[in-house]
């Protein structure tokens, strides 16, 4: 009775090495980026042998950038989707646009993830507008009157740059 039951549990066990030997060389797992994220410093990280992944904003991949393992990409904010070899599982990412502006004395900074519009507008009304990309600085002339950040679009932008002519 003792030797069938330890041929048991060497049977069992050597089909749980098996499989994880399999599960080493054959399977990747993702461990990141997450879902969803507003930083644009991308790191991807699996678990697996494989040393390069796809990214894409296409779910067909047919444009697709080749990552390394443990590489860290700067990405703008939209829908990415990406895999770790070209028949394994397909992941999705969402960067979230972030809106953020500094303001010290009598600049402003773009410290979000995204261009964004800065209009100041003063009790005669709009008295300067630009355009900040991230990280970038602007000056204002007078400090006292509000501003007014928010996500640059380029066509909104020029629809309205047509329309007031």
């Amino acid at each position: 009775m003792n030797g069938k039951i330890s041929k048991e549990i060497a049977m069992a066990f050597c089909l749980a090495l098996a499989l994880v030997v399999f599960m080493i060389f054959f399977i990747n797992i993702p461990i990141s980026p997450v879902h969803e994220t507003t930083d644009r410093e991308i790191k991807f990280d699996w678990i697996g042998l494989e040393d390069g992944a796809f990214v894409d904003t296409d779910q067909g991949f047919n444009d697709a950038s080749e990552i390394r393992k443990g590489e860290t990409v700067k990405m703008g904010p939209g829908k990415y989707y990406w895999k770790i070899s070209e028949t394994g599982a397909i992941n999705s990412l969402v960067i979230q646009s972030e809106v953020s502006l500094a303001k010290q004395g009598n600049t402003v900074k773009n410290t979000g993830n995204t261009r964004i519009l800065v209009e100041f507008f003063r009790k005669i009304g709009l008295t300067s507008r630009s355009v900040l990309d991230v990280d970038d600085s602007d000056r204002i002339e007078d400090v006292d009157g509000i501003l007014i950040a928010s996500e640059f679009d380029e066509l909104n932008e020029n629809n309205q740059t047509n329309q007031s002519q």
